[in-house]
């Protein structure tokens, strides 16, 4: 491919320095509405994603009918290890990859 050009942004750069879970986390909280109240949510204890929606629409405004970007979002935090589901909660994940004891609701 003989002049052709690829252009990296400033944190696409970083993230590249760096191609850790811990980084893309960083990057994701810094670019997409609702990581950051989901995991705050979740370090208070188990949530449903029906409570994480309706969390969402409270903070951040939104107008989500269904459960769809939540799900997206629980789907990414999954993929990085940081949380996990069992019986419908959703909880975070500990450093040693064990779920968090969730109190109860």
């Amino acid at each position: 491919m003989h002049g052709e050009h690829i252009a990296v942004t400033a944190m696409g750069a970083e993230y590249l320095d760096d191609p850790s879970s811990n980084a893309l986390l960083a990057v994701a909280r810094r670019t997409v509405a609702g990581f950051d109240e989901i995991l705050d949510a979740l370090a208070a204890g188990g949530q449903s994603t029906s409570d994480l929606l309706a969390l969402l629409k409270e903070r951040l405004g939104v107008n989500w009918e269904t459960e769809a970007q939540v799900k997206f979002r629980l789907g990414w935090l999954e993929n990085l290890g940081r949380v996990d589901e069992h019986d419908g909660f959703w909880n975070l994940v500990s450093p040693t990859g064990q779920g968090v004891e969730a109190p109860p609701h």
